[in-house]
């Protein structure tokens, strides 16, 4: 037991000195999949990354991020109009693959899991004939999700730059377009 402590000890702090920080946020484009009755929205993301540096051309980058989602439905007889929006706290854990491809500059190729908690929400139907129906939207998704992302993008210098897209299960099968800026300090 006290060799793997000193083995965790040990590459927690060797990490650490290749470890930055940094900041990053973007538009999301979310669409509820598998229906045609419901088309995308634009969102946003905003949040704090931190990663590790593994190897010289792998990383461990966690995120955290605050983010919304959703979708909303297409008008037709009976429907006026209607939405449902997520607002979450989301982290995303990519491993990176980062090979330069010119001098101070890396092509990024990520992958990995994430789990969104969501915070708040609201999911409303605005009929013809009827009154508008307006309700918490957990009383019909789970307030955890876990999924999986993916992505690629370019780092130059500290600035970078990333389009991803993420597959999870809330309201069905709910897709997610990501673009993200972000800067390292």
């Amino acid at each position: 037991m006290k060799k793997l402590l000193a083995i965790l000890i040990t590459f927690f702090f060797s990490t650490m000195a290749y470890s930055q920080w940094g900041i990053i946020g973007g538009m999301n484009y979310s669409t509820l999949t598998g229906t045609e009755m419901s088309t995308g929205k634009v969102y946003g993301h905003i949040g704090g990354t931190y990663e590790f540096k593994l190897s010289k051309k792998w990383y461990l980058q966690p995120q955290l991020l605050f983010t919304a989602i959703g979708h909303k439905l297409i008008p037709d007889d009976v429907l006026r109009k209607g939405y449902a929006d997520i607002y979450a706290l989301e982290m995303p854990i990519n491993f990176s693959f980062r090979p330069q491809i010119a001098k101070n500059t890396h092509l990024l190729i990520e992958a990995g899991i994430y789990g969104r908690l969501g915070l708040w929400g609201e999911r409303k139907y605005s009929y013809y004939h009827r009154e508008t129906q307006t309700d918490d939207i957990f009383s019909l998704v789970e307030r955890y999700e876990i999924g999986l992302n993916a992505g690629a993008g370019v780092q130059v210098k500290q600035c970078f730059g990333i389009a991803s897209i993420e597959r999870g299960r809330y309201m069905g099968e709910l897709l997610v377009y990501k673009v993200s800026l972000g800067y390292k300090f």
